[in-house]
């Protein structure tokens, strides 16, 4: 007579402790993940934004040439002088669109860049923000915020090494920028990868009796 209460009583507790797995189960599956491939699009409107500007420059070239030769026609200057202002004439409009125009280009790539991370698309914002960490386009990131996206966008991908790399150059080359700042206050810098080596893996088995974990 006692046994069968006793099994009811089992049976409940085993349905009870079912509930928080299906629970914690439909929770992971509300998390929407990142894309982690390349949208064309985004290559698109990368390359529409360097040909816009390569456009400009070559406008800018022939108009600057244009009026350099027509002040020389007015100004009738000898023959040995006319060269020399139209090249100092192209040469000042050709600087004084580089300074304006490459600016403005980067500024438009990083907010297609940080709009894609925003969106989680890990992919998307990598191959917009890694023009900044090309050799003669860093001085671009005058604040270091598009190796801060650039370094959270590889922490999306899951590319830690990476990640730390960014971590690393913004510490040294933008020590007082204040997205350095939020870095070390938010304790955003990538763990070192050899710290995972020692932890153990999913489906591996630790006896912690007989073995004891190494010490750092």
């Amino acid at each position: 007579m006692s046994k069968k209460p006793a099994k009811r009583h089992i049976k409940k507790m085993s349905t009870s402790k079912k509930a928080p797995n299906s629970q914690a189960g439909t929770a992971t599956r509300s998390t929407r993940p990142g894309v982690m491939t390349v949208d064309p699009s985004i290559e698109r409107e990368v390359q529409k934004v360097f040909t816009g500007y390569l456009i400009h420059m070559a406008i800018t070239l022939l108009i600057t040439m244009l009026v350099a030769l027509l002040i020389v026609h007015i100004a009738k200057m000898e023959k040995s002088i006319g060269p020399g202002v139209v090249f100092m004439s192209v040469m000042l409009g050709l600087l004084f669109t580089y300074r304006r125009g490459v600016a403005q280009v980067f500024k438009e790539v990083r907010k297609l860049g940080s709009n894609r991370l925003s969106q989680r698309r890990y992919a998307d914002a990598v191959f917009a923000l890694e023009h900044f960490h090309r050799m003669g386009n860093m001085g671009f990131d005058k604040d270091g915020g598009a190796h801060y996206d650039l370094m959270l966008a590889y922490q999306g991908m899951g590319q830690k090494e990476r990640a730390a790399d960014m971590a690393t150059w913004l510490t040294k080359y933008r020590a007082r920028s204040p997205y350095t700042a939020k870095l070390a206050a938010a304790a955003t810098l990538v763990p070192d990868p050899s710290l995972d080596q020692e932890s153990p893996r999913v489906g591996d088995v630790v006896n912690t009796e007989d073995s004891e974990a190494p010490k750092q």
